[in-house]
């Protein structure tokens, strides 16, 4: 991934964020699955009280949007001309988790 050319260290080319934020989103992704799969397991089993139906349709809604805004991150990062680049402070702004900022702000 590279830093747009020019905009000094600060700058972050539009596209890898994108591409950041779209391996990010595919992670959380996975773990929504798994979440929704290990609750579907459990309900099989019969082990404990089922949730509402209107929740284990939100888990999975969870799910399917986090895999969709997967595939446009993905898609607008290839989409890009290379030439875009924004401030990662200034992108940063208000993103409590660390780790979570360090994975989409990376060069």
């Amino acid at each position: 991934m590279r830093e747009a050319a020019g905009n000094g260290g600060d700058r972050i080319a539009l596209e890898t964020v994108l591409a950041n934020i779209a391996g990010e989103l595919e992670r959380l992704t996975a773990r929504a699955q798994r979440l929704d799969e290990a609750v579907g397991e459990m309900l099989v089993a019969g082990s404990g009280p089922a949730p509402r139906a209107a929740l284990l349709q939100d888990m999975d809604l969870l799910r399917q949007s986090l895999d969709c805004m997967q595939v446009l991150m993905h898609n607008l990062s290839r989409e890009t001309d290379g030439g875009a680049a924004v401030s990662a402070a200034g992108a940063a702004r208000g993103v409590y988790l660390a780790a979570l900022r360090r994975a989409c702000l990376h060069r």
